[in-house]
Parts: C-alpha cells; structure tokens; sequence
C-alpha cells in the first residue's frame, strides 16, 4: 500500500533541475529559476506543483513564479497547500 505522498507524486510536475534555488538567490538566479518555471507553465498546461521540501526557499519560488506569468504574459495565482508539504502556479487566463 502507498502513502498519500507516494500517491500524490504522480501530480506533481518534477523539475528538470537537480538543485532547488539557494536563499536569497541573486537576480540571475530567479531570472533562470522563472524561466524554467514558465517552460513548466506551459508544458503543465497552465500549472505546476512542487514539493516544498525540494526548495531552498518557498518564497523565492513563488517570486520567480509571478514573474514567471509575467514572461508569459499572463495572470497567474501562486500558493502553498493547507498541509505546506506543495507550492503551486496556476494561469488564471
């Protein structure tokens, strides 16, 4: 049998980077980390989910996502699940 986390990773979109964004990450940092995060908008159809525990920083994530959808030219809605163990980008367009 498997654990609700085992199961939920079928959902989750896996990064197609190894090493999560350090803290406080410098301007070229998050300019590559949203870059990346607009490529995963776009190939999730809109959306992409990560665990937390594979960021440095959750909030460095979400700022890179917002800017993300400003790449793309879109509005987008960033958030981190009830239990905190997910972040989340969502296209609102």
């Amino acid at each position: 049998m498997r654990t609700k986390r085992e199961q939920a990773v079928g959902n989750v979109i896996q990064g197609p980077w190894s090493a999560p964004a350090p803290t406080g990450a410098d301007e070229s940092e998050r300019q590559r980390l949203a870059e990346e995060i607009a490529a995963q908008i776009v190939a999730g159809h809109g959306s992409v989910v990560r665990w937390t525990a594979e960021l440095a920083d959750v909030e460095d994530w979400r700022r890179a996502a917002r800017r993300a959808g400003r790449l793309l030219g879109v509005r987008v809605r960033t958030g981190v699940s009830d239990d905190g163990t997910k972040v989340w980008v969502v296209d609102e367009s």
